[in-house]
């Protein structure tokens, strides 16, 4: 025999009341924890790589110090103006020889030749250098050598296959020259 009062009674309400939190709980799920998750484990992988990448890298760079005495047979020489030489021909050499010397592969080279002061002229080389990272890092140790007047303005480095140990770096230099005395 129903209830002769208006409105739900206390079962009725405590069974809707219910429905609404199950209701919830089933939206909530829905629209933010299973994208959330999906997306969780769509990023796993990517970052399991980055993290092997970049213990890689690490290694490949501590492994590849090169020992005292060695490094000392491997400085390239200084870059030395030939007879009617222009910078642009001598830097074009010498990144010829420290390229082939490191193991990397030249990919392009853009020079612009600029003066920086009276007397003083500067060429700015942008390099594109293809290799494994030891090629890269062998590279770039040898333009830190201390009879060079240049400066490393960036290093941009790009992993081309993360399989296949192959990164792509630019690099930008700027090489300065006193000019020649008349």
């Amino acid at each position: 025999m129903p209830s002769k009062k208006p409105g739900f009674s206390r079962r009725d309400l405590a069974w809707l009341m219910g429905f609404g939190f199950f209701v919830e709980a089933v939206l909530l799920y829905m629209l933010l924890i299973d994208p959330a998750m999906s997306r969780l484990a769509k990023i796993a992988p990517e970052l399991a790589r980055a993290q092997e990448a970049q213990a890689t890298l690490q290694a490949a760079l501590a492994t590849s110090a090169p020992q005292p005495e060695a490094q000392a047979l491997r400085l390239p020489a200084p870059i030395l103006l030939a007879s009617g030489e222009s910078p642009s021909l001598a830097i074009q050499r010498s990144l010829d020889v420290q390229v082939a010397a490191s193991g990397a592969q030249l990919l392009a080279t853009t020079l612009d030749e600029a003066t920086a002061a009276e007397g003083e002229t500067f060429t700015r080389a942008k390099v594109r250098l293809a290799g494994s990272y030891e090629a890269i890092d062998a590279f770039v140790r040898r333009l830190a050598t201390p009879d060079r007047l240049l400066t490393m303005e960036a290093l941009i480095v790009r992993a081309v296959d993360p399989q296949a140990d192959r990164l792509e770096a630019e690099v930008t230099l700027s090489y300065y020259f006193q000019a020649k005395e008349p």
